[in-house]
């Protein structure tokens, strides 16, 4: 319904546009984007969002980075489990797009890291 409405709204197209021409504008990419502090961060990307104390602790995560401006990046490597998790995660998203990745104008073979298309 909430949906359907924005739909219907003539200025939904325009602020979209704009939330995505301030991203870019701040050199941001991707989602999530988050401005906090006056900075634009991107993340944290999550393979199932977190509730209660998790969830908490996140935000205390996210804005104290915010505090720090000169720590740019926290990155965790990934094992091939996490490489597992992540694609069987995003399969329903991928068989139910019809674009593909583009990544600093290159397209980006997600299908050798999620298992390939499911039938």
């Amino acid at each position: 319904m909430v949906f359907d409405a924005a739909l219907d709204n003539a200025t939904t197209h325009d602020d979209i546009h704009a939330d995505h021409q301030r991203v870019i504008d701040a050199g941001g990419f991707g989602v999530p984007t988050l401005f906090l502090l006056g900075q634009c961060l991107f993340g944290p990307v999550l393979v199932d969002p977190l509730t209660g104390p998790g969830a908490l602790t996140l935000g205390g995560v996210v804005t104290g980075m915010a505090e720090l401006p000169h720590v740019y990046e926290l990155q965790r490597p990934k094992a091939p489990a996490d490489i597992d998790l992540i694609g069987r995660c995003l399969r329903p998203y991928l068989n139910g797009r019809d674009w593909v990745s583009i990544n600093r104008g290159e397209v980006i073979d997600v299908e050798h890291l999620t298992g390939g298309r499911s039938s």
